[in-house]
């Protein structure tokens, strides 16, 4: 699945992945937002295939992990990506937009 800039990437309501999607590339700016339910929401992407993601990680080293509403640049070449959200507790609706 590819996504439109400007429109929700995904919608995630609970623990595990999200429909991965193809990122074109180049410098894309992510909103996170809604209902956490104490989760935490963290970027993975493959330049291969289905079954070889890897957590994207910021310039210090650390993985991008989101818990609260985000907006934040990403600026990497084509590849698949995905959302993997972790400690849900409750019910959540988080989503991830483009633009």
């Amino acid at each position: 699945m590819s996504f439109t800039v400007g429109n929700v990437v995904s919608t995630i309501t609970a623990n595990g992945n999200s429909s991965e999607f193809v990122y074109k590339g180049g410098d894309t700016t992510f909103h996170i937002f809604g209902t956490f339910a104490s989760g935490t929401v963290k970027i993975e992407a493959s330049l291969a295939d289905s079954a070889n993601f890897t957590t994207l990680k910021d310039s210090s080293g650390a993985d991008l992990s989101f818990d609260t509403d985000s907006i934040f640049k990403i600026d990497i070449g084509k590849c698949r990506m995905r959302f993997v959200t972790s400690g849900v507790s409750g019910t959540a609706a988080i989503n991830i937009k483009a633009s």
